[in-house]
């Protein structure tokens, strides 16, 4: 199980996968802001937030959890 909303990060900090859309189930473009959910995880923030995006932060920390497989490098197409 994953969530196109989570991104996932190398050990040493480097991009191992960018999530397909925002907290908020967005698209998006980068550059972009992101929020850390652990040291593997981030989500990108939408311009403006949805109301109570912290919660969903919160739901997303547990998605996570059940996230069993290490992060991959992907290769991504960032439009340049």
């Amino acid at each position: 199980m994953s969530d196109e909303r989570i991104g996932m990060k190398n050990s040493d900090g480097s991009i191992a996968a960018w999530p397909r859309l925002t907290i908020s189930g967005l698209e998006y473009n980068r550059p972009c802001t992101m929020l850390g959910l652990d040291e593997n995880h981030f989500v990108v923030v939408d311009m403006w937030p949805v109301r109570d995006y912290l919660d969903e932060v919160d739901k997303l920390k547990d998605a996570i959890k059940g996230m069993s497989a290490p992060p991959k490098k992907v290769k991504v197409n960032d439009g340049a």
